[in-house]
């Protein structure tokens, strides 16, 4: 072997080497049986598309036509009512509120003015309050949504 080609045989065997870990730990990790899980062929199950409610708003997923009381403020027999309602048809009024007192709750129903159909007005949400006079103070009672199943109202300072 001529002396120059010793110099090389060093660093190409280790060069080999390295290659063959590398292919060695390539087959190694390599599955030996089939991956479990959908493959190209497998059927993917149908969707059933579930068409929307007509009855509920697209953006807060309320009836049309729902006021949501947001919060309210006592004071005295003077309950302050805070709610946000979808202004529809142009018309964003509200009906004069409806009240049940009890010993332990007071319950209020808002409801909202209904307007002429067909009229073109862009999507506003309209944040008010509105005042009711209780035949007593709230004190402890605790004031409910009847629109919303009962849902309890939380208390507040002002307009959100």
């Amino acid at each position: 072997m001529p002396a120059g080609a010793t110099r090389w045989l060093a660093p190409v065997a280790s060069a080999v080497g390295v290659a063959a870990v590398f292919v060695g730990v390539g087959l190694l990790s390599r599955p030996t049986t089939p991956a479990v899980g959908p493959g190209p062929d497998t059927l993917r199950p149908q969707l059933e598309l579930v068409p929307p409610r007509p009855d509920l708003d697209d953006d807060a997923g309320l009836a049309s036509g729902l006021v949501e009381i947001t919060g309210y403020k006592a004071a005295g027999r003077v309950l302050s009512l805070f709610y946000s309602v979808d202004v529809r048809d142009c018309i964003g009024r509200i009906q004069e509120p409806l009240v049940e007192e009890t010993a332990q709750t007071v319950t209020v129903e808002i409801h909202r003015v209904r307007g002429a159909r067909g009229a073109a007005c862009g999507r506003l949400t309209l944040r008010d309050s509105v005042d009711v006079t209780l035949a007593r103070p709230l004190a402890a009672r605790l004031v409910q949504d009847g629109v919303r199943d009962d849902a309890l109202v939380p208390p507040k300072e002002a307009v959100p």
